[in-house]
């Protein structure tokens, strides 16, 4: 394959330039078993290329004819393959990709703004800039073109055609090896001094930031996907860095190839290195996850519980369009919000949870949590590929005694000096108390000690005085409920059969008769009745009562009714 000096990737394929080997093509649809596609080796001392549309530009340098500014039509992939030159003999050694057409080529110290189509190039430049040493990294913007080298940075703006105006300059940077442009900054492969960042927000005064990252070597290649800026660190390998801030980048993650790293390129969740002879290299990187919010207790809230279900926000990682997901997670239960004091709970690594229930005891048996003391917790989460997340930021909860729910569903119905009752059961108790009222007077309860089921009969009441009734509930911690709604009843002495207790002579009656037996007791009237020619109904309308008439002794309890046959 050669010495890989650039590459490109577009589309699932990587465009890999190899000194003295031309330009190869290898699909990279999956990552993990790249395969040679096609190789063109016209350009064989390709040094840089760049892709536009179906085009691949290719800057080559060869000292002879061969050398130039090659656009090769990327559709055709057998032979005769189809390509333009431009600068027939001239030594190009970097080419960027502008806006309508507009290719952007180093030659020597010298950037030439060459016009492309699908019929060719334009016979000459559009325009040019020369500045005092050979230009080492281009990259654009829309009509703004960034050039790097000896002499620092320069931005130009290339937007009417045939000139090329200076905007800005930043210098005294040292070596500068490679540019990437990512929106108010541009990240410089600062050779020996690692990564630079230059603000330029303000194109006309572009500001270098204070800090410089020092890398593992020479940083000589960068490309910047997201919040990290990825550097071919030259006899080092790969340096990956964080510049979420870019006014304070830092290192988190380095690999030491067997080659020597010149450029970089990120897409797909994969890094690719130009690792020189020793061909590209293709690394996955694995983003820490998003550190996850505690969304439930709610921080600082009363639970009704020693064993709460902690819950937080669903799992988010930068990686997980490339198949990462959430593989476990971690949860502690702290006395204090630094989470730096006593430790009372800790799962260690368990299953993939995005909620947690703290347990009611720890492996010893002995209780987790206690009533009244407040706790913070925090969580956080692994990825499939190891990497973990930041821990969440601690929130707080205090377990409380809270009295269980008034019972609903209370019904009463009456009996003989008692009333039944019966209601919903309520989930926390373990026990209910009954309160009762005789009409006029103030509840009292009942039950000395708690009914343990969903009913009870209330006894030693007044038959037909109507009482009130209400139940409460208690739990585990001996916590009452509110009393529940209010019902009443009456109780009542049963109704009995009715008996007859017949003489053996019977005598016919008249009315006088029957009037003589309209008798009066207490104020309530015996009535008799006649039943029949030869018989009298002999009702009792009180209840127990007993009298004697002649030589029959009737009992008469309540609602007794009484045939009474009498001998005259």
């Amino acid at each position: 394959m050669g010495t890989v000096l650039d590459l490109v990737l577009e589309d699932g394929y990587a465009y890999l330039a190899a000194q003295g080997w031309g330009l190869h093509i290898i699909n990279i649809s999956n990552p993990s078993a790249p395969g040679r596609e096609w190789s063109w080796t016209k350009g064989s001392s390709i040094l840089d290329v760049d892709l536009a549309g179906n085009w691949c530009y290719i800057a080559a340098s060869y000292g002879s004819s061969n050398s130039g500014l090659y656009a090769l039509d990327t559709t055709v992939t057998t032979s005769p393959f189809r390509y333009h030159r431009f600068g027939s003999g001239t030594n190009y050694s970097r080419v960027c990709c502008g806006p309508d057409n507009k290719v952007y080529a180093a030659r020597g110290s010298t950037l030439e703004v060459v016009y492309h189509n699908e019929s060719g190039f334009g016979q000459n430049p559009m325009g040019s800039y020369t500045v005092s040493s050979s230009i080492t990294g281009i990259d654009a913007a829309g009509d703004l073109v960034y050039i790097v080298g000896d002499f620092g940075l320069r931005i130009l703006d290339a937007s009417v055609p045939g000139t090329v105006v200076l905007k800005g300059r930043c210098e005294n940077l040292g070596t500068i090896y490679d540019i990437d442009v990512a929106g108010n900054y541009a990240y410089l492969a600062n050779g020996s001094n690692g990564l630079r960042v230059i603000d330029i927000s303000d194109p006309t005064n572009p500001v270098s930031l204070d800090v410089v990252l020092k890398t593992n070597d020479l940083a000589v290649g960068v490309a910047v996907s997201g919040s990290y800026a990825f550097i071919a660190d030259n006899n080092k390998g790969l340096t990956v860095v964080d510049v979420s801030v870019p006014a304070s980048p830092s290192v988190v993650a380095s690999y030491d190839t067997d080659g020597t790293a010149l450029k970089v390129r990120f897409a797909g969740g994969c890094i690719y290195l130009a690792d020189g002879a020793k061909g590209m290299k293709i690394f996955r990187l694995n983003r820490t996850p998003v550190k996850p919010v505690n969304s439930s207790p709610v921080n600082g809230v009363e639970v009704s519980t020693l064993t709460p279900l902690l819950q937080a926000s669903a799992f988010t990682d930068a990686d997980d369009v490339y198949g990462d997901a959430l593989a476990a997670s971690h949860w502690q239960v702290y006395g204090d919000q630094s989470c730096q004091g006593e430790l009372y709970y800790d799962s260690g690594e368990v299953g993939a949870f995005t909620s947690f229930m703290v347990p009611l005891e720890n492996q010893n048996g002995e209780p987790v949590l206690q009533y009244g003391k407040p706790y913070w917790w925090r969580v956080k989460y692994r990825d499939s590929r190891g990497a973990w997340s930041e821990w969440s930021n601690p929130t707080s909860f205090t377990p409380v005694r809270v009295p269980p729910p008034a019972p609903a569903g209370l019904s009463a119905s009456s009996g003989n000096r008692s009333v039944t009752l019966a209601w919903n059961a309520v989930q926390q108790a373990v026990g209910y108390y009954v309160y009762f009222a005789p009409e006029g007077e103030s509840f009292a309860c009942w039950n000395s000690e708690p009914v343990g089921s969903t009913n009870c009969t209330v006894t030693g009441l007044v038959n037909g005085r109507l009482h009130r009734f209400r139940v409460s509930a208690i739990d585990g911690a001996g916590l009452e409920s509110p009393l529940s709604a209010e019902v009443s009843a009456v109780p009542q002495a049963p109704f009995r059969n009715r008996r007859t207790v017949e003489t053996p002579v019977v005598r016919d009656l008249d009315k006088s008769f029957m009037e003589l037996y309209k008798l009066y007791i207490d104020g309530r009237m015996v009535r008799l009745g006649l039943l029949s020619q030869n018989a009298v109904r002999f009702e009792c309308l009180f209840p127990g009562l007993y009298f004697m008439d002649r030589d029959a002794v009737l009992a008469l309890g309540h609602g007794l009714a009484v045939r009474f046959q009498c001998r005259i």
